[in-house]
């Protein structure tokens, strides 16, 4: 069993062949349960997001009872939690709910800085917190479940329902991150608050998902070579980096989300949008709102307004809240400086951005400009753990770039410059062509334009030139 698991576990990745080709029977057999009967539904989905976790961690039994563990102790919290609120039971001075609700918080909390290695283990202990994938995800979905239930935002819930929310297999990875309540409606609601065209949206998403992440595979050949050894190369070819890394890296994530979306939508339920064109954001505020815009909404609702207080107590404490907020979201990827100095600098920017004044054309061009690229240089330190290899990195471009060179690269590298245009075409149309095709009423039209476009992305698909994982899966 270990070797068929062994063999088939790199394909059952969302966007892989082999997922094609076994999706059609479990989107049939989803829609079929979900026509039975609600609860097989549920049971359903739970037993796919079980079978699909298992094979995703190879097999491996310890990280994986672990997780379900995780699973079963919320499930137990939430059921104290409930039958709590209304008992005079008290513990410590505490009523019952105001004392178990912490108590979640940092149980749930615990694991995870285990796995950033904020709190380490005894070396003779293995970490298999760091072997659970979509941990990070997990945990911050669970964290907003407790807080809504705490605060009076949803009153029902099921064993069944934090189960499907907690393993749903399409955003087990890495997100999109969904509150309790959105989902559960979601997941009742299922295939009966969709249309065709939701579901055929669903079929162009996959497909998308799939062409971004070829593209971004395309650039990651290239770019992880420069980032790991930066002293070996030019200026001008690390100067290139830059900016393919910029792609790779909204490819990289947004064609997962698609995929995860896409998958989602076939499944019955409709998960959030993550990216809206964030290149195009003309300051570091609005880029927020556009990239990875659950984890944002996230840290602006459950850390800088309910944690730090927002910007309820003046100008300064609003700006430290600001910096505190985006530094802990540094933090949030992994205990290396780069991600602290990485989330630090965009809250710097964040509170210039909130002196934004693009009246102008030019105005709105130059706050543009600035913004691109300053999210493209951090995306450098973000990119690299070593501080050295930052340094390095940034005193080779300027030490030792030739004008010559870049047009050299220009034309040897030609087919990297194609797979740029492309791919910054569709970093900068890729929300305008999602509402268009959200609007399309054409049936006709819309169901030829998504076979014709699967067929392609399948093509690609089986001509990969290489293969990396999906990069938020690390976190």
């Amino acid at each position: 069993m270990f070797e068929i698991i062994d063999n088939c576990v790199q394909h059952l990745r969302i966007g892989y062949f082999l997922f094609l080709l076994i999706l059609p029977f479990i989107v049939g057999l989803s829609y079929i349960t979900a026509k039975l009967n609600l609860r097989f539904y549920k049971i359903y989905q739970i037993l796919i997001g079980i079978i699909y976790y298992f094979l995703l961690l190879e097999g491996n039994v310890k990280p994986f009872l672990l997780f379900i563990s995780l699973i079963l102790i919320n499930i137990i919290l939430m059921y104290i939690l409930k039958y709590s609120k209304h008992k005079n039971i008290y513990f410590f001075g505490l009523k019952a709910d105001k004392f178990f609700f912490p108590v979640a918080i940092v149980l749930n909390l615990t694991p995870l800085l285990f796995m950033k290695d904020y709190i380490p283990l005894l070396k003779i202990e293995p970490n298999y917190f760091i072997q659970i994938i979509g941990l990070s995800y997990f945990v911050l979905n669970s964290i907003s479940m407790f807080i809504d239930y705490y605060e009076d935002k949803f009153k029902e819930f099921s064993i069944l329902d934090i189960f499907v929310y907690s393993i749903y297999f399409p955003k087990i990875f890495a997100g999109p991150l969904v509150r309790f309540k959105d989902f559960i409606d979601e997941l009742n609601g299922n295939y009966k608050n969709k249309t065709f065209s939701s579901l055929n949206f669903g079929l162009f998403l996959i497909s998308f998902g799939i062409i971004k992440k070829w593209l971004a595979d395309y650039t990651f050949q290239y770019t992880s070579n420069l980032l790991n050894n930066p002293s070996g190369y030019s200026g001008e070819q690390l100067f290139i980096a830059i900016y393919l890394y910029t792609l790779y890296i909204f490819l990289d994530f947004s064609g997962y989300t698609d995929l995860a979306r896409g998958t989602s939508l076939l499944m019955g339920i409709n998960l959030p949008e993550n990216f809206k064109s964030p290149y195009l954001s003309k300051n570091l505020r609005e880029f927020w709102r556009r990239w990875h815009i659950t984890l944002y909404e996230w840290i602006r609702d459950y850390v800088y307004i309910k944690l730090l207080g927002g910007n309820r107590k003046g100008k300064i404490r609003t700006y430290i809240n600001i910096l505190i907020a985006f530094t802990l979201s540094g933090m949030w990827h992994g205990n290396y400086f780069n991600y602290i100095i990485w989330g630090f600098f965009h809250g710097i920017g964040v509170i210039i951005s909130r002196y934004y004044k693009g009246r102008s054309l030019s105005e709105i061009f130059i706050w543009w400009f600035t913004t691109f690229n300053i999210v493209a240089l951090l995306w450098i330190i973000f990119a690299i753990n070593d501080l050295n290899k930052i340094f390095l990195f940034f005193q080779n471009i300027l030490m030792d770039f030739n004008l010559k060179g870049l047009v050299a690269f220009y034309i040897s590298r030609y087919d990297l410059i194609i797979v740029m245009i492309v791919g910054y075409t569709i970093a900068f149309l890729d929300n305008k062509v999602k509402d268009i095709l959200q609007l399309l009423d054409d049936e006709k039209i819309y169901i030829t334009f998504n076979i014709l476009f699967y067929t392609f992305a399948l093509i690609l698909l089986n001509n990969k030139v290489a293969v990396s994982p999906f990069l938020y899966e690390n976190f």
